[in-house]
C-alpha cells in the first residue's frame, strides 16, 4: 500500500505478525524547530497511518492485511544534533502515540501493540 510516495510499511515480520515502519525527523530543522508541537504531530500522523492501513502487497513481497498483524512497530530516527526541546517534543509525541494506541484499540476492539523505538543518527 502506497500513499502518495511513502510506503507505510518497510518490514514485516511473519513469525510475530509485526509490521513495521521506519520513518526519520529532522528534528532540527526550521520546519520543526519554528514550532515544536509540529514535531509530536508529525509522530502521531505516523502512527495513525499504520494503525489505519488496510492491505500491503507488492513493493516489497510483502503479502498482509490488517487482520494478519498482532501488532505494529515505528522506528523513528532523529538527528544526532537534536536538543533539549526537541527532545522534550519527541517525549510528547511518544506520550500521545501511546495514548492514540491505547484509544484506537477501545474503538475497534483490538489488542495490537504499538511499539516505538526512537534512534538518534549522524
Amino acid at each position: 500500500m502506497t500513499e502518495g510516495f511513502f510506503k507505510t510499511f518497510d518490514q514485516w515480520s511473519s513469525n510475530q505478525n509485526i509490521a513495521v515502519s521506519d520513518k526519520t525527523l529532522n528534528a532540527t530543522g526550521t520546519f520543526y524547530t519554528s514550532d515544536l508541537e509540529r514535531i509530536a504531530i508529525k509522530m502521531l500522523a505516523y502512527s495513525m497511518r499504520i494503525t489505519m492501513f488496510d492491505d500491503y502487497g507488492g513493493m516489497n513481497n510483502y503479502n498482509f492485511e490488517q487482520d494478519d498483524l498482532s501488532g505494529y512497530q515505528l522506528y523513528l530516527a532523529v538527528p544526532a544534533a537534536t536538543d533539549f526541546p526537541e527532545w522534550a517534543e519527541i517525549c510528547e509525541g511518544k506520550r500521545a502515540i501511546e495514548m492514540y494506541a491505547n484509544n484506537y484499540n477501545l474503538d475497534t476492539a483490538q489488542s495490537k501493540s504499538l511499539q516505538i523505538t526512537i534512534h538518534s543518527v549522524s
